[in-house]
């Protein structure tokens, strides 16, 4: 359900599965495309819900899908597609739009990311 939520961009119905005390147990699974909560709202450019998400205790932000890929990483590649695309052509207002909210995503998971 959190997933589903996720992905239709449903940021108050996730706020609310995050809300009951049992979230904790759900906030890491993976789905069948082996992607957590936090890296499928990466993947989408969904700012609001990686708040809603990395203010949950218990989150990890350092979990890697099938690829090796973090919710970082995720938006961090979904950047570089829209920089390679603006080398092309400029960005249509649409598309500039959602670069910026890849670039608040990496920005927010970025500071989340443990000293190595």
């Amino acid at each position: 359900m959190l997933h589903s939520a996720i992905r239709n961009g449903h940021k108050e119905v996730v706020k609310m599965i995050l809300s009951d005390i049992n979230s904790i147990a759900i906030i890491n699974l993976k789905n069948a495309s082996e992607l957590t909560p936090l890296m499928l709202a990466s993947s989408l450019g969904h700012t609001e819900i990686i708040h809603a998400l990395v203010s949950v205790q218990g989150i990890k932000s350092d979990l890697r899908n099938d690829d090796r890929k973090t919710a970082h990483s995720i938006a961090f590649e979904k950047i570089l597609k829209f920089e390679a695309i603006e080398k092309q052509r400029s960005l249509l207002p649409v598309e500039q739009k959602k670069l910026n909210e890849y670039r608040k995503c990496a920005s927010i998971l970025a500071g989340l990311m443990p000293y190595q």
